[in-house]
C-alpha cells in the first residue's frame, strides 16, 4: 500500500516484523509495539494513515485481527495453506538446539503429538522477547508429546551467535533461555515457503500448531498461543468452530483492505477533503466501537495534514489527552506523539498539539515503562521536541534513549543524535 501522506511511526519498518504490531492482542500492544519500533529505528521513516488504521485495528482484535492468519489474509490474499489442512513434512538443514539433548530432529509428524512450528529470525525483536514464553510452554507439555521448534531462514552463524548474547532474563544467555525447545536453521527456506509463502503470510514471529492427527489446527502470533495450545493437547479444542471464526475474520479483513485501499488512492491524488468524507463514513458503518474510534483517528489526522482543522478536530484531540493522562495510557501517548511528528514533517500544522503531548507524555512518566520501552519514550520526546522547536531537549532525550539502547540500536539511533546536536548548535565530536 502506497500512500502520500505518511506519519513516523519508527525509523525504519521491516515488513517482515510488522507481526510485532498486527497480531498482538491489546494487553501486549504496548510490548509489540515497542519491540517493533526499536527493532528499525535508525532512519526517519514513515507510515500512511491508512497503514496506521490497518495497524491499529489490527492490534486491538478487532474482526480480522485476532490471529496473525487474519492479518496476513489483508497482506496476501491467495492461501494454499490455511487451517484444518495437512501440515507440510519438516525439512530442515541444521538443528541448532535439541532441548538440551531430549530431542532428536523431527522428518515426520508422528501420530498423537503436538508440534509448534514458529518462524523468527534474530533482527527480529518480538521473536526474542517470546522465547522465554516459549521455553515455559515446552518445560509445562514435554512429558506430553509436545514438541516446539523454532525455525529462522538465516545460515547457522548469526543464530550461534545471537544464542551468546544477553537475554532479557537476568543472568541469562539466548541460548540458555532458549535450551528447553528446539531451534533451527533452514537456509534454502523450504520449510519457510511450505508454511509462511504457502499460507500467505509475511510477518513474524508466526506459529503453526500441528495437532495430533497431522493437521494444522491453529496459525497465529506465539504471544497469543497459550490457551489454543492447551485445548490442543487435552483434545478440546474445537477446530471447527475456530476454521469459522477464521473464515469470518478474512472477510472482515479482504473488506478492511479495499478500504484502506480507497483512503491510500485519496491520499496520493491530494483529495484530502473527499479522503476525510470518506473516513468519516467508515466512522458511521463501522461494525463497533473500537473501528469506530480508529476511523475518527484517520479522519482528525488527514485535517491536521490538509490544513483544515475545525472546532471538532480540537476538541478531539484534546478529549485524546485527558483520557490517556487519566489512564496512564502510556503506549497511547507515545504512539499519537509520534502520529503528530509525521503530520508536521509532512507540513501539517500542529498547534499547541506538540507541547501538549510532551506535556501528557511526562506527566505519565517512564516508571511504568519496561525496559525495552525505556528508549522509545525518551526516543518519542526527542522526535517531539524537534518538531517543536526545542532542539536541545530533543538532543538530550536522544542521548538518553540511546543510553538505554542496546549495542545494535545504539549505533542506528546516532545518526538522529547528529542532526539533532546540528539543530542545537551542539558540537558532534
Amino acid at each position: 500500500m502506497i500512500a502520500i501522506l505518511k506519519l513516523r511511526i519508527a525509523r525504519q519498518t521491516d515488513g517482515r516484523c510488522l507481526n510485532c504490531v498486527l497480531s498482538f492482542p491489546p494487553i501486549r500492544a504496548h510490548e509489540a509495539f515497542t519491540a517493533f519500533t526499536f527493532e528499525f529505528m535508525t532512519q526517519r521513516s514513515f507510515l500512511s494513515i491508512a497503514f496506521i488504521a490497518f495497524a491499529t485495528l489490527l492490534c486491538l482484535n478487532v474482526p480480522g485481527s485476532g490471529d496473525a492468519v487474519a492479518a496476513e489474509s489483508v497482506a496476501v490474499a491467495d492461501q494454499e495453506l490455511t487451517v484444518g489442512d495437512k501440515a507440510p513434512q519438516l525439512d530442515i538443514e541444521h538443528w541448532l538446539q535439541d532441548g538440551n539433548g531430549y530431542f532428536k530432529p523431527v522428518t515426520k509428524f508422528k501420530d498423537g503429538s503436538v508440534y509448534v512450528i514458529e518462524f523468527w529470525e534474530t533482527n527480529c525483536g518480538a521473536c526474542r522477547a517470546g522465547m522465554p514464553k516459549l521455553a515455559e510452554l515446552q518445560n509445562r507439555y514435554r512429558k506430553q508429546n509436545v514438541r516446539i521448534i523454532g525455525i529462522s531462514p538465516e545460515e547457522p552463524a548469526p543464530i550461534k551467535a545471537m544464542l551468546k548474547l544477553p537475554s532479557s532474563e537476568p543472568g541469562k544467555t539466548f541460548g540458555e533461555v532458549t535450551s528447553a525447545y528446539s531451534l533451527v536453521s533452514d537456509p534454502d527456506t523450504s520449510t519457510f515457503q511450505d508454511y509462511m509463502a504457502a499460507a500467505g503470510i509475511n510477518f513474524i514471529p508466526t506459529a503453526f500448531v500441528v495437532g495430533k492427527k497431522g493437521d494444522i489446527e491453529w496459525i497465529g502470533s506465539p504471544f497469543d498461543m497459550e490457551e489454543p495450545l492447551e485445548k490442543i493437547v487435552d483434545g478440546s479444542w474445537d477446530l471447527a468452530a475456530y476454521k469459522k471464526k477464521v473464515a469470518e475474520e478474512n472477510k472482515a479483513a479482504e473488506t478492511l483492505k479495499k478500504n484502506l485501499e480507497t483512503l491510500a488512492r485519496l491520499q496520493e491524488t491530494g483529495k484530502y477533503k473527499e479522503a476525510i468524507a470518506f473516513a468519516a463514513d467508515r466512522v458511521k458503518d463501522a461494525p463497533d466501537q473500537q473501528q469506530s474510534g480508529y476511523w475518527d483517528s484517520v479522519k482528525h489526522m488527514l485535517k491536521l495534514v490538509s490544513g483544515t482543522v475545525d472546532s471538532e478536530t480540537k476538541e478531539y484531540f484534546g478529549l485524546q489527552f485527558k483520557m490517556m493522562l487519566a489512564e496512564k495510557n502510556l503506549s497511547g501517548i507515545l504512539q499519537l506523539g509520534n502520529e503528530l511528528c509525521g503530520v508536521s514533517e509532512m507540513g501539517g500544522e500542529l498547534g499547541p498539539l506538540g507541547k501538549q503531548a510532551i506535556a501528557v507524555i511526562q506527566a505519565i512518566g517512564p516508571e511504568d515503562a519496561t525496559k525495552e520501552a525505556l528508549p522509545y519514550y525518551h526516543n518519542t520526546l526527542a522526535n517531539l521536541f524537534d518538531v517543536t522547536g526545542d532542539f536541545k531537549k530533543a538532543a538530550a532525550s536522544q542521548e538518553t534513549a540511546i543510553k538505554l539502547s542496546d549495542p545494535r540500536q545504539q549505533k542506528r539511533m546516532q545518526p538522529y543524535l547528529k542532526e539533532l546536536r546540528k539543530k542545537a548548535g551542539i558540537g558532534t565530536e
